[in-house]
């Protein structure tokens, strides 16, 4: 299986590889091919992240049957993506620390 993304999720990257590169560009790299393996792995085995949890669900029913994933050496970031049909749709990327349910609570793919 492969991934794909969303403009969100593209932005969403390009946002923290920048954020990450002001103080150092080489942890900035470090991100993205962990990032990038992380959703290779994803994409090999769908099922084995869990579920989003129910206190986001239900402020934002759009990720009823989406789950999110931390990022190896990276936890505080999470993945959140949909298994489709013959890939992954990675949705976001996102610190874990911001206020999920405010988030994705009008949020649209």
């Amino acid at each position: 299986m492969k991934f794909s993304l969303t403009e969100d999720a593209e932005k969403d990257i390009f946002d923290i590889v920048a954020y990450i590169a002001q103080d150092s560009p080489k942890a900035a790299g470090e991100f993205f091919d962990e990032l990038t393996a992380t959703c290779n792995r994803l994409a090999e085995m769908p099922e084995m992240a869990q579920r989003v949890p129910k206190y986001i669900r239900e402020t934002a029913p759009i990720l009823s049957d989406c789950r999110r994933w931390p990022i190896k050496r990276f936890p505080n970031y999470l993945i959140f993506y949909k298994p489709e049909k013959d890939h992954i749709l990675i949705l976001r990327v996102v610190n874990g620390k911001r206020d999920l349910p405010i988030l994705f609570s009008h949020w649209e793919y």
